[in-house]
């Protein structure tokens, strides 16, 4: 199994990711900058991995305006989306199937 990425190392994965999707559909920053409403020195600490405090909006901006799949991008983020945390936290039922569920995929115990 493969070890939990720190935090600053998933940002920096995360930022390279968005400037990769970014550059191959030939957007500038300033064009990204028009697409997400974010400025661009903004965007740009995005991809340098600086965005600790990036929050779900903003990842779903950048998201939508590369056509990236929100998920993906809040795993690799290591971000759990506000409405699903709510799901899981007022259902137990719910978190427990998700860690079986996970656990035979992982292989946990």
């Amino acid at each position: 199994m493969k070890a939990p990425e720190g935090k600053q190392a998933a940002n920096i994965r995360v930022g390279a990711f968005i400037r990769g999707a970014r550059v191959s559909k030939g957007y500038s920053l300033n064009d990204f900058e028009r697409l997400t409403g974010y400025s661009f020195s903004y965007l740009g600490s995005v991809e340098r991995g600086r965005f600790s405090g990036a929050s779900e909006a903003c990842l779903s901006k950048i998201a939508d305006a590369l056509s990236l799949d929100r998920c993906e991008l809040y795993c690799m983020a290591h971000r759990m989306p506000a409405r699903v945390a709510r799901l899981l936290f007022e259902s137990p039922e719910l978190m427990k199937k998700l860690y079986d569920a996970a656990s035979k995929i992982r292989g946990l115990k």
